[in-house]
């Protein structure tokens, strides 16, 4: 039921349900005013931002479209450059001005591609907010800091005018794209593209397609939103040009393994006995379970710490054992734990960047030995391979991130503990050919702090 105070302060709440969204919307524009309107359903919670009637921005405590994604997604900025007015906002006098009028002040982007981004995000959520039909919703009058940096004023008839027209729609295409993991690949018996029937927004989101991102990934680099990437997406498959990926058998587990496996690049004949916690990160976390076997061509590491051709081949070693140390936190004789790291965990986190692809899953594993490769072909001019690797590891770290917050919501304490103990071992004393001044140490801190 809904119930509004009117005076100097005033709220309104109830159902979305009972009442819907668009109307309330409206009488807040009717009405000129200015407040947050609090949205929540299920697993979401958004904020609509409105001042004297209009919307000039939104909040979401878990979106997916960043700012400073969107901005890189339209080659407005660098990633470094995002990444260093980051790290200048947190340390800074800075952490309540917005992230796109820093950027502005520093000259790297212009006022107008900050709004537009802006636009698009606000649009974006705005569009999800109405497609929901239960939840509920309270406004609550008052200016706050937020609205004291205004780039946006987007006026609410002409965004519910608009929404209207997509609605009907996005619900079709939403039921039928609902599975983001979902991977789509160009048709091999298409024998050419009809070029006049693909509008550029189409043509993008072909570009990206490579059998290998989920519809997740390609959200997230197409840089023109969910409803349009997924309307690229509907247009390619009526017209049969793409079609689903085939979806890999999931691997059965392993047996357990009552004599843990010697690090890679180890002679089986030094393995530990089973009830020996001795030295190194063997003894420190106890029995693992034997890895798969690796191919050929992956690179083999002498000992935990490296040497490592580059930083990605690193972090793809961190990444790999931590989830193997993981495994173990509530593995018993007669149970083998699910791994944490999967396929689709890399697909939907890690291949949302956009040059991260030459890190690859193979084997139930992450591997870098096709960027390696790259890198050593690169030879004397390594700075060639400077983008790729910029992307390799935050796509890694994102990982990173996913794989510890889902290991610490399952397992608490002792999933902490093992992420701590995992990261100070590969925190010190590790060889790193490229690049020179790689910091094994503040990379995983990075990601463990969830930054």
């Amino acid at each position: 039921m809904a119930s509004a105070m009117v005076g100097k302060q005033m709220e309104l709440e109830g159902t979305i349900g009972a009442f819907q969204l668009p109307d309330v919307l409206r009488f807040l524009a009717m009405g000129s005013l200015t407040g947050i309107l609090t949205l929540t359903t299920d697993d979401r919670t958004m904020g609509l931002i409105i001042k004297e009637g209009r919307l000039i921005g939104t909040t979401s405590p878990n979106r997916m479209l960043k700012l400073g994604q969107l901005l890189i997604c339209s080659a407005a900025i660098r990633r470094r450059d995002l990444e260093e007015i980051l790290e200048y906002q947190r340390d800074s006098d800075h952490e309540h001005t917005p992230l796109g009028e820093l950027l502005v002040q520093r000259g790297l982007v212009t006022p107008e591609q900050v709004k537009q981004a802006l636009e698009l995000q606000a649009k974006e959520e705005l569009w999800e907010a109405l497609s929901w039909t239960e939840g509920t919703f309270k406004f609550e009058h008052g200016i706050t800091a937020s609205m004291t940096h205004t780039i946006l004023a987007l006026e609410i008839n002409k965004l519910l005018d608009e929404g209207a027209e997509r609605m009907e729609q996005w619900r079709e295409i939403d039921r039928n794209l609902r599975d983001t993991s979902r991977i789509y690949r160009t048709r091999a018996d298409v024998a050419a593209m009809p070029e006049m029937r693909l509008t550029p927004s189409t043509w993008r989101v072909l570009s990206l397609l490579n059998g290998q991102r989920s519809l997740r990934a390609l959200i997230y680099l197409s840089g023109i939103g969910k409803f349009e990437t997924l309307c690229a997406i509907d247009s390619l498959l009526m017209m049969q040009l793409i079609e689903p990926a085939e979806q890999k058998k999931k691997p059965q587990p392993a047996a357990p393994a009552h004599a843990a496996a010697p690090p890679p690049g180890e002679p089986e004949d030094k393995k530990q006995p089973e009830d020996e916690e001795s030295s190194g990160l063997l003894g420190l976390f106890g029995r693992r379970r034997r890895p798969q076997a690796q191919p050929e061509n992956r690179q083999i590491y002498h000992g935990h710490r490296g040497p490592f051709v580059s930083g990605a081949g690193f972090a793809c070693a961190v990444l790999n054992q931590l989830s193997d140390r993981l495994g173990t936190v509530t593995q018993t004789d007669d149970q083998i734990a699910e791994p944490l790291l999967t396929e689709s965990m890399w697909t939907s986190e890690g291949l949302r960047y956009q040059r991260a692809d030459l890190i690859q899953w193979r084997d139930g594993r992450l591997d870098s030995s096709q960027f390696d490769q790259y890198l050593v072909h690169a030879g004397a001019r390594p700075q060639h391979m400077a983008g790729c690797h910029e992307d390799s590891m935050a796509a890694l770290a994102a990982v990173g991130r996913e794989l510890v917050k889902r290991a610490v919501d399952a397992y608490g304490a002792r999933a902490s503990r093992t992420v701590e103990e995992v990261a100070r071992y590969f925190s010190e004393r590790v060889e790193v050919g490229w690049p020179t001044d790689f910091m094994a140490g503040a990379w995983i801190q990075q990601w463990i702090k969830g930054e």
